[in-house]
């Protein structure tokens, strides 16, 4: 798929491995549209893109409203859009399940859940010459238990099936496939405790992390592809960090 001058969406395109993904797209000439309701961490990212019609919408991924108008937005200016990457996500933090916080694991599934689903729908409305490609960010926590947030491994689960079934329902010109990461050293893993990172996730960190640009080489072939329905589990090698252990699902 040749993605040069077309516009992509890039939900949480502020954050880790959307900012990284919105960097690579732009590298290939797309004009990139950055989802995110940080707007100072969207900026940064905004900066570090090559030239082109980018821009920044502050937009809830979970709101149908906003989310609408963002495609409204695209068509109103003339954009040749292209596809939407959901990379918006957040976890539930500070205490462990099942003492998390009740309104925050209602969040969790409207912006990794909700959001995904709502996005990639609307995607799939659109009209597109050149097709149309949804890449979807669920998690390793999708297929193997996490129990310290059983929310966001539900919100991902999710994630996964909608893409599982979005392919399968065969719209035409429209491809839809999902990377499932293990961790990935990003700013959202400072957040998930009360005051910086959250005990049980602590141990972990001390071990080699995905990086978010390595997943964003994996949405990137997604991409510029002409897979769909694929989901691709993505680890990391421990002992050669800088290779990717991909499985299709």
């Amino acid at each position: 798929m040749d993605i040069a001058g077309k516009t992509i969406i890039v939900t949480g395109g502020g954050g880790g491995i959307g900012g990284a993904t919105a960097v690579l797209l732009a590298e290939r000439g797309a004009a990139v549209v950055l989802v995110d309701r940080d707007e100072t961490a969207a900026k940064d990212v905004l900066e570090q893109l090559a030239s082109g019609s980018h821009r920044l919408v502050d937009a809830d991924v979970s709101d149908p409203e906003q989310i609408t108008g963002i495609f409204d937005l695209i068509s109103a200016e003339g954009r040749d859009f292209a596809g939407v990457i959901n990379a918006a996500g957040i976890v539930s933090g500070g205490l462990p399940w099942p003492a998390s916080d009740l309104g925050r694991m209602r969040t969790v599934i409207e912006v990794n859940a909700a959001g995904t689903i709502l996005l990639s729908t609307l995607a799939a409305r659109q009209s597109g010459g050149g097709g149309r490609i949804v890449v979807n960010v669920a998690s390793a926590a999708a297929i193997r238990p996490l129990p310290p947030d059983p929310a966001y491994a539900a919100s991902k689960a999710a994630v996964l099936a909608f893409t599982r079934s979005a392919a399968a329902a065969a719209v035409p010109g429209l491809r839809v496939n999902a990377v499932l990461p293990g961790v990935v050293r990003t700013r959202m893993l400072d957040s998930t405790g009360t005051d910086g990172v959250a005990p049980w996730l602590a141990p972990r960190l001390e071990q080699p992390l995905l990086t978010a640009g390595q997943v964003a080489a994996a949405i990137l072939e997604l991409v510029v592809g002409d897979q769909n329905g694929e989901s691709w589990s993505l680890e990391l090698d421990k002992s050669n960090p800088d290779r990717v252990i991909r499985s299709v699902l």
